[in-house]
């Protein structure tokens, strides 16, 4: 973890004028429902168990489908959707009619493979885990809500990290911190034990876990690549010299006191890596309750767009050759 910004922040030398809100890093311990995000996750559980493939065309229901009694829409209407152009545009109906072809339970199976339900191990204080709802008790409300990011409660770092299994080839990879810790010989230390504890604490980077197999992985990377070009719904995250993948998330809040969903509070989103077929960088900006437009794309990717120039700028990532390769040439095998 290079940089980790919350705001509202405070005055450390002015700490007790500020209240106990201020001091909470968000980005680590706050939950919120990640929206369209999550659908990298939907398409890569459906590819991986063979049951959509890149050649397939989806019913878009014009822009309007009941579940269970409820409505799902879309913001544009559409009649007919590729599987790269369900990421690509954005579709909940498409999203909800992929991850219904999961069973609640594989469906949450590879929820919690991307780290979802379990504190990531980061280092950081106070790491939320998120709250996933027991694939028992799903209805099909929430099985079409959870394929696009409703009703699953996640930590910005959570989504994070799993944004960041389609740039490391299908591995999910807890973040840390610290490198090594160095005593007072000047000896580099790899682990460290703490007064109180048994275990010692590992620095530097785990060992990954394989999450989905590597085709899946560059697939839906190439899906999230068209998010950030020419017809996406991240236009404005898009960086001239370089390739940008991501996905723009919009998500509604749910009021406890109405006991629905707000229809003025969201959060928008957009998480993303760059360059994209050699990531070094990745970063998520998450934005509660935006003033003017409450869409990822408009809000937050801009936001990213400016944080990853600078930051490539400071660590010296150069634009690698311009090598783009066609999503439909790309084939996934499953094995039996």
């Amino acid at each position: 973890i290079l940089a980790v910004a919350s705001y509202p922040g405070f005055d450390p030398n002015r700490y007790r004028q500020f209240s106990r809100a201020h001091f909470l890093n968000r980005a680590v311990t706050s939950g919120y429902e990640p929206g369209s995000t999550f659908k990298v996750i939907t398409l890569s559980a459906a590819l991986s168990e063979g049951l959509v493939s890149v050649d397939q065309n989806f019913d878009c229901e014009n822009g309007e489908y009941k579940v269970g009694g409820h409505r799902i829409r879309d913001v544009k209407k559409h009649q007919q959707l590729s599987l790269l152009e369900v990421l690509k545009k954005s579709s909940n109906i498409c999203a909800a009619k992929i991850g219904m072809r999961l069973t609640p339970h594989v469906f949450q199976d590879y929820i919690r493979r991307f780290g979802f339900g379990s504190k990531p191990g980061s280092g950081l204080a106070a790491e939320a885990s998120g709250k996933l709802l027991p694939a028992k008790k799903w209805t099909s409300v929430d099985h079409a809500s959870i394929s696009f990011g409703q009703g699953i409660l996640a930590s910005p770092l959570q989504m994070l990290m799993a944004i960041n299994v389609f740039a490391n080839q299908g591995k999910l990879i807890t973040p840390y911190t610290v490198e090594h810790a160095i005593d007072s010989t000047g000896k580099k230390l790899s682990e460290l034990i703490q007064p109180g504890q048994k275990t010692p604490y590992q620095f530097g980077p785990k060992i990954p876990e394989t999450v989905i197999e590597p085709q899946v992985s560059d697939l839906v990377r190439k899906f999230m690549i068209s998010v950030t070009e020419k017809g996406g719904t991240a236009r404005r995250a898009a960086i001239e010299g370089y390739e940008v993948a991501g996905k723009t998330g919009t998500s509604q809040v749910y009021d406890p006191r109405l006991g629905r969903y707000s229809k003025t509070q969201y959060v928008a989103s957009f998480g993303g890596f760059v360059p994209a077929n050699d990531p070094q960088i990745s970063i998520l900006v998450l934005i509660r309750n935006p003033r003017k437009s409450y869409y990822g794309g408009v809000v937050a990717a801009p936001i990213f767009r400016d944080i990853a120039q600078k930051t490539m700028m400071i660590q010296k990532v150069l634009p690698p050759p311009n090598e783009k390769t066609n999503p439909e040439s790309i084939r996934v095998s499953h094995n039996g």
